[in-house]
């Protein structure tokens, strides 16, 4: 007969697995809505609208789709006195395109990494001063293609001091001076004029990304509630399922100890796009690799069944309302992400084989 403490190892094996399930089917999922919205992109030129300081342009017509309407819902700052219009597929057209922060995303170096009007999910902070340097430069010689850039480099401070913009000026004049003063060198003063604009545009956009991570963890909570309720994932079912069926739960430990002993995982199946240039096949990856999560439920007693809406009327409600406390477990599970489950399967699953080693001796 089973030791009933190998009993409960392996039923706690088997819900950890579960968490980690659907944790992964919801990291797949806010990954799919997050690369079909755009919102990195949409995300980035509010946190550059907002480190340079500049308002916002009122969205050109025929821009405002369903899909920016969404991604302007879903990434809206509260915290910002005037939040960029969601212009998704276009992202620069947020901001006014006489401003400094339309000029640095329409310079080659930035528009390069993008595709046709988008903005790219990300900016290297070195690309971004660079670019910025040429910019400063272009209109300091009134855009003229015969200027030398390697002036502009070698006196970043000088052309700093020019920038129109007074919010930026008055930002980066310190910062620059400071930076290049330590420099003995002409060399090593263009450096650090450089180094240290990149490293303003990197720390100014931790705040956009604190505004990201927030608004993400939002979506995150409300998928996996469409989710949880929509597979009916019951934690206090499964749970009963586990513990009174050997069978079942010894399938799901002996999964979930498979998936311990993976390192990979984890690791998405889906290939890297950090530029956005690879957006709609992204999307057809993370879909798949959100059902083919769920697909490992398979076996467990998820989904709806006749007796959960037979009836009719207060039956049916008093059926879906036996659910909500599984639910929400459930929610609250996934919520903590996969890493976290991942972490503490690999940590509990050894316990069910000096278990087992010791019940068979």
């Amino acid at each position: 007969m089973e030791a009933e403490q190998f009993k409960l190892i392996d039923t706690a094996i088997g819900m950890i697995f579960v968490y980690l399930i659907v944790a992964v089917a919801v990291t797949a999922g806010v990954e799919l809505i997050a690369s079909m919205l755009r919102l990195r992109s949409v995300n980035l030129v509010q946190g550059m609208l907002t480190m340079m300081g500049e308002t916002p342009a009122a969205p050109p017509d025929g821009t405002r789709s369903l899909r920016s309407r969404l991604a302007g819902w879903i990434i809206g700052h509260s915290k910002v006195p005037s939040a960029a219009p969601a212009v998704v597929g276009n992202e620069a057209a947020a901001a006014p395109a006489d401003s400094l922060t339309s000029q640095v995303l329409m310079d080659p170096l930035i528009n390069g990494l993008a595709v046709g009007q988008r903005v790219a999910p990300r900016i290297d902070p070195k690309l971004f001063a660079t670019a910025l340097v040429k910019v400063l430069n272009d209109a300091k010689n009134n855009k003229s293609p015969c200027a030398d850039i390697n002036d502009a480099f070698a006196d970043v401070g000088k052309l700093v001091s020019t920038i129109e913009n007074q919010a930026v000026r008055d930002r980066l004049t310190p910062i620059v001076a400071q930076a290049q003063a330590a420099a003995d060198s002409a060399a090593a003063k263009a450096k650090a004029g450089v180094d240290a604009i990149a490293q303003w545009y990197d720390q100014s956009m931790s705040q956009a990304s604190d505004w990201y991570k927030a608004r993400i963890q939002a979506v995150t909570l409300a998928l996996a509630a469409v989710i949880v309720m929509g597979c009916n994932i019951d934690s206090v079912r499964i749970a009963e399922a586990l513990w009174n069926d050997g069978a079942l739960r010894q399938t799901f430990a002996q999964q979930a100890a498979a998936a311990a002993n993976n390192p990979d995982y984890l690791k998405t199946t889906c290939p890297p796009d950090p530029d956005g240039a690879k957006a709609l096949d992204n999307v057809d990856c993370q879909g798949k690799a959100m059902r083919t999560a769920i697909q490992q439920l398979n076996g467990l007693p998820v989904g709806w069944r006749g007796a959960d809406y037979a009836g009719g009327g207060g039956a049916v409600a008093a059926g879906v309302a036996r659910h909500v406390p599984g639910w929400l477990l459930t929610v609250a599970a996934a919520s903590l992400g996969a890493p976290f489950w991942f972490g503490l399967l690999q940590r509990v699953t050894p316990l069910r084989k000096s278990d087992s080693d010791s019940s068979g001796k």
